[in-house]
């Protein structure tokens, strides 16, 4: 009788989950299942500036946030989610490890994961622009059953190019699932309700189904989804800045259509620095000029001649030729 009661039960709650949720949250639980409030989080090593993976092995967490580019197969389109929690770089740093928790109705795992990084324009608010991103391919992936919402985890580990860096300063950080138009997965972050330093905050990245209906950030607690910093289960490590081949855009030529519709938003303007490829050897490296065409949304197109100033540790307000 009480196999059959718990075979019912478990029943329950997987139609629950599948039925019944948005790509924007799942929750708040209404009582967690095992876990230990009193187990401290572990220690860090000396590359790695975050850690809060705990939250996820001790099953502590009560609320899932959306967070991914994806979820064709469970809500029949693309949901472009973003959810971000707040980080401390006591110097500069270049994202090389990054370790996210995501759960899932399928637990087929995520090919890619997008690694982005916003600054904190200094009231505990993300930047709206990033400060970088990367799209990088997932290196290790490991399986785990939530107990909490009945879902299938998955602990993603990506190597970075070593692309996205940032000076020392408060940050807010994003590792998402990145897999849009095709028929996989979805993802939510699984996040407690502790209260410390910068709330966690969400938008839509303005792509596919709405799920969130802001295109700007909103702390989670002002949304209504309960205030949560130490909320989602992720790692960060960062490595020292690499010397890459440094360019400056000289000219920037608007390419009209045929019929005449000249670009409405090219990316770079005279001016801009641009950083590329590591430069060990110093110039011997890099290109002597940069020459390149960027489509814009509306069909057009700008053409960018940028260059080489240098081999050197990129400047912050460097852009990313990729």
């Amino acid at each position: 009788m009480r196999v059959a009661l718990a075979a019912i039960l478990v029943c329950c709650v997987c139609v629950g989950v599948y039925g019944d949720q948005s790509p924007a949250q799942i929750g708040p639980a209404t009582h967690v299942i095992g876990g230990h409030i009193d187990v401290p989080p572990p220690s860090f090593t000396l590359d790695e500036i975050y850690n809060t993976l705990y939250i996820t092995d001790n099953q502590l967490y009560i609320n899932g946030n959306g967070d991914a580019y994806a979820g064709q197969g469970v809500f029949g389109s693309d949901s472009d989610l973003q959810f971000v929690d707040d980080v401390r770089f006591e110097e500069d740093c270049c994202v090389d490890v990054a370790v996210r928790d995501h759960l899932g109705f399928f637990g087929t795992g995520y090919r890619q994961l997008q690694v982005a990084l916003y600054a904190e324009d200094g009231n505990c608010h993300p930047n709206e622009a990033e400060e970088c991103s990367t799209l990088s391919s997932n290196v290790g992936m490991a399986f785990f059953q939530d107990t909490i919402f009945g879902l299938l985890g998955t602990r993603s580990t990506v190597q970075t190019d070593g692309s996205c860096c940032a000076p020392a300063g408060n940050y807010f950080v994003e590792i998402r699932p990145y897999i849009p138009g095709e028929n996989g997965d979805w993802g939510y972050t699984p996040r407690d309700g502790t209260l410390l330093n910068c709330d966690s905050h969400l938008r839509d990245g303005g792509v596919g189904n709405p799920g969130y209906g802001t295109l700007t950030w909103v702390s989670s607690g002002d949304y209504g989804y309960g205030v949560g910093t130490v909320s989602q289960a992720l790692s960060v490590e960062c490595g020292p800045p690499t010397a890459r081949c440094i360019y400056q855009v000289n000219k920037v030529k608007n390419m009209a259509t045929l019929c005449g519709v000249v670009c409405d938003t090219c990316p770079y303007v005279r001016g801009d620095l641009v950083c590329t490829n590591e430069c060990p050897n110093g110039t011997a490296d890099c290109r002597e000029r940069l020459k390149g065409f960027n489509a814009c949304p509306n069909g057009a197109a700008c053409k960018v001649i940028a260059d080489l100033v240098g081999c050197d540790i990129p400047p912050g307000n460097c852009k990313r030729c990729r």
